[in-house]
């Protein structure tokens, strides 16, 4: 039925405001390194829910109980590792490569950072499938597990060619020692720092 529908478009907003709500504007002086891949993000957020609703409706696609509650877990998952990574990062977080605070800045290798190196980004990578899994759109799954895996690559090439630079090798040693995607379980192979 429709109503099942509702559920990953309630999380979605959930998600929306969680995500608004742990941004701070950017100073004007602060200096942005994105090179387009916030944006790119972004445009893959949009892309997952617009394409699936147009596929959706289009093919007169009706819920299934089953995906997307299955979806919809997915999607719970990825939205408590995303907050979890947040929280970790503390006031060090931001959505842009940025300036913002640099100085003060120390590299996060504890917490849930002590198993994978970017669960933010892992969790963005569930949270944008998660929707076309819930309503069957398989075809929107594949490009936008493509597309998501792109965007997100590109980001995380910048962010740690940032974190080199800034924490040279010791962030080296944190590249070598723990897990970039899929997290170590068991005992964490690196644990110390506090910060970003």
């Amino acid at each position: 039925s429709s109503d099942i529908a509702l559920l990953p478009v309630a999380l979605y907003v959930l998600w929306f405001l969680s995500e608004w709500a742990v941004e701070s504007p950017s100073p004007a002086e602060e200096t942005i390194r994105d090179r387009g891949s916030r944006q790119a993000i972004v445009a893959v957020r949009d892309t997952s829910l617009m394409a699936t609703a147009v596929y959706c409706w289009y093919l007169d696609i009706t819920g299934n109980l089953y995906w997307a509650f299955g979806g919809s877990v997915l999607f719970l998952l990825g939205l408590a590792i995303r907050l979890k990574s947040i929280a970790t990062l503390g006031g060090n977080f931001s959505m842009s490569l940025t300036t913002k605070n640099a100085e003060r800045w120390a590299l996060v290798t504890d917490g849930i950072y002590a198993r994978i190196r970017h669960p933010g980004y892992v969790a963005l990578y569930l949270i944008f499938l998660s929707w076309p899994l819930a309503a069957r759109a398989w075809p929107v799954a594949i490009a936008v597990g493509v597309l998501a895996a792109i965007a997100l690559w590109w980001r995380i090439t910048l962010e740690e060619s940032d974190l080199a630079k800034r924490f040279g090798s010791e962030y080296e040693h944190y590249q070598a020692t723990v897990p970039a995607f899929f997290p170590s379980f068991g005992r964490p192979r690196l644990v110390g720092g506090k910060g970003r």
